[in-house]
């Protein structure tokens, strides 16, 4: 017999839907996935019943195989950041993950520090060349823990943000720019397809090529453990991989808490529990002309993103509501080590610039609530315009 608590989890990204599955577990990346139950492998088969004289049932064949497999691992933060001098992190948590549900690389840039004549709202950058419009920045002054803000509208060196910056050092010339690894969904196709291991106790499955169509963040209630949570839907299954060198998680910083974690809704920090982000992008099967399972790839069609939080009563919520006022959302999670530079290397935020809300009575804590559900929205004719172009980004700041 064999133990069912021996599970662990790896996973590689290979250049296309066509190429080798791995072969060795050295090529491949450690996932410190939370109680990994087996991937699902079910086989197909036509169970078509002949018509015959006895009353007996005809035997089937197998037709076409599939695989899908729901992993979560803890948030685990990095030991460099993206800033304007010393190394710079080269990957986060999960990336190749994150890369392929959201259907594009990250985004990202070395860190910069604040020019001459800037204000709370529009931040001037010596070289704000490879900065993008809605990608997240970090803003360090002297002695703070800095501040998290996306990128409105870009003119030139100019940047302007979701909303005001609080702290006046954190604006200040010179001050620390700190730069992210910034996600957003791509319609279309792709390329690099996702490989998952999964090994038991004398027991293994290889799981792909396939995609990651299903990605979330529950956990960030205050005083939660954070979570990525996965979905891998693989165009087949075979014999796990136990031969080659395992190599244990490069991130070895804390896993982040949701201690203390702003919510913003258009700008202002709210208290909320029950918090849950779903990224909603939606991936379908390429149909092929050839092929055991008649499958080329996978592709993402569409954007809905969708979530829920509730908070104590608040008529504007109410209003908003029933008007179909769209509201901004912005969500960050920082490790809570003290100090810009700690947070730099340990932040996630999100952003959902065009969202609609409904709601519904609820009780927090004994006192009268809001439960409030809501859906990410097309960006407006003129922020498409500047360059805000999706209904959610996703931003780490942190690597290794």
């Amino acid at each position: 017999m064999t133990t069912a608590k021996h599970n662990r989890v790896h996973f590689e990204s290979v250049a296309t839907f066509a190429t080798a599955a791995p072969t060795a577990l050295t090529s491949m990346t450690h996932l410190p996935a939370i109680d990994a139950t087996p991937p699902k492998t079910p086989q197909n088969f036509d169970e078509a019943n002949e018509t015959s004289n006895d009353g007996m049932t005809s035997r089937h064949y197998a037709t076409t195989k599939a695989a899908a497999w729901d992993l979560v691992t803890r948030i685990y933060t990095g030991s460099k950041m993206l800033a304007s001098s010393g190394s710079d992190a080269t990957s986060c948590f999960c990336q190749a993950l994150l890369e392929n549900y959201f259907g594009a690389a990250a985004n990202l840039s070395a860190g910069f520090t604040v020019a001459a004549g800037s204000t709370d709202t529009i931040v001037n950058l010596a070289d704000a060349s490879t900065v993008a419009v809605g990608e997240a920045l970090l803003f360090g002054g002297t002695a703070v823990d800095g501040e998290v803000r996306f990128v409105l509208s870009k003119s030139s060196n100019a940047l302007t943000l979701n909303f005001p910056l609080a702290v006046a050092a954190n604006y200040a010339t010179g001050a620390e720019v700190y730069c992210a690894f910034n996600f957003a969904p791509t319609i279309g196709n792709y390329a690099p397809k996702i490989y998952g291991n999964w090994e038991g106790s004398g027991h293994e499955w290889l799981i792909g090529p396939g995609d990651v169509t299903g990605f979330k963040l529950t956990g960030l209630a205050a005083g939660d453990g954070c979570r990525y949570n996965f979905t891998l839907d693989g165009n087949t299954f075979a014999a796990g991989i136990t031969s080659g060198t395992h190599t244990e998680n490069a991130f070895t910083g804390a896993p982040l808490v949701a201690v203390g974690s702003p919510f913003y809704v258009n700008g202002g920090a709210v208290a909320v529990a029950d918090l849950e982000i779903d990224f909603g992008v939606k991936h379908e099967v390429i149909a092929a002309t050839s092929g055991t399972n008649a499958r080329s790839g996978m592709e993402i069609t569409e954007c809905a993103p969708f979530g829920s939080f509730t908070e104590y009563y608040n008529s504007t919520r109410w209003t908003q509501y029933q008007a179909g006022t769209s509201v901004e959302l912005m969500f960050v999670c920082q490790v809570p080590t003290a100090g810009h530079a700690a947070k730099a290397k340990g932040t996630i935020a999100v952003l959902v610039h065009e969202a609609q809300v409904k709601v519904e009575e609820a009780v927090l804590n004994g006192q009268r609530a809001t439960k409030v559900t809501w859906v990410g929205r097309r960006p407006e004719a003129s922020e498409i315009t500047a360059g805000h172009t999706v209904p959610i980004r996703f931003a780490v700041l942190g690597g290794v």
